[in-house]
């Protein structure tokens, strides 16, 4: 067997660089979402997408489970529509940080909380 090392660099926005872009979610990841932006910028969270992407899913189907299992374990916090579009937004920015664009494309997502989800490409 032949063991090999992979390394690859991630752009990781932080709040603030989110909040320039998505000003309309900058107060969400701040507050009370913010624990959603730290699960969803992640490496592992982009390296997910990527290959949810590449394979012709949406993105946000990488942290879909693993946001709504989050909110609904979150005290006193309501995952609605809102949220669910920063969590798309957040899934946005870390994808066009990282060399992707949107398509134009929105498909259903696999997953009963998550109706559709934007489809990214490499530039």
């Amino acid at each position: 067997m032949k063991i090999e090392s992979f390394s690859q660099k991630i752009n990781i926005p932080n709040i603030k660089e989110f909040g320039e872009k998505y000003p309309q979610f900058l107060n969400l990841a701040q507050n009370d979402g913010k624990f959603l932006f730290d699960l969803i910028m992640t490496p592992q969270t982009f390296i997910s997408s990527k290959e949810l992407s590449d394979y012709g899913y949406p993105a946000v189907l990488s942290v879909a489970n693993k946001c709504y299992q989050a909110s609904v374990q979150k005290k006193g916090f309501v995952f609605n529509n809102h949220v669910k579009q920063f969590i798309g937004a957040a899934i946005c920015n870390l994808m066009e940080n990282n060399s992707y664009i949107k398509t134009g494309i929105k498909k259903s997502i696999p997953h009963p909380s998550f109706s559709r989800g934007e489809f990214y490409k490499t530039v």
